[in-house]
């Protein structure tokens, strides 16, 4: 069975095709991606008080602030791979789901870091070790993308 999302994209996909002559194909490339693992220290993280309660599981960030409920590390890894500039692999073996929170300073605030009233705090990065105990570990894997074959303007309605 298709999960939810997958369903939605080939939904989208077809949509694509069919309004814009949209034509791809899949192809697997070895890329720069961050592996997630347990720090040395090992995860500090809080078994979720709900792990049954999926209708209430997500994740909600606003400015570096994250707080996340009955999350499960491929949920997390892709949160984290919206959060960096790379796709973030899960490598931890945590199958559980999780409640947690987590604060970095955005790498596009830093910027501002000569600004009096800029973010101080840590780095993604420094904050995945320090408070959930997780590392990110910059490495090559097989990934999979989608190459554009061709594009249209699309047909008047």
């Amino acid at each position: 069975a298709l999960a939810q999302a997958d369903k939605l994209e080939l939904r989208l996909q077809a949509l694509l095709a069919d309004r814009f002559g949209l034509k791809l194909h899949r192809i697997t490339k070895e890329l720069p991606v961050y592996v997630l693992r347990p720090s040395k220290s090992g995860a500090k993280l809080a078994t979720a008080k709900n792990p049954g309660d999926l209708a209430n599981s997500g994740v909600n960030i606003h400015n570096g602030d994250l707080t996340a409920t009955n999350l499960t590390m491929q949920d997390f890894t892709n949160t984290l791979t919206g959060q960096t500039d790379r796709v973030v692999i899960d490598k931890t073996g945590l199958t559980g789901r999780y409640d947690f929170t987590m604060n970095w300073v955005r790498d596009d605030h830093r910027a501002e870091a000569a600004s009096a009233s800029a973010p101080v705090g840590p780095s993604i990065f420094t904050a995945l070790q320090e408070q959930l105990g997780l590392k990110l570990s910059p490495e090559k894997a097989p990934i999979e993308v989608l190459v554009v074959d061709s594009v249209q303007k699309p047909s008047a309605n």
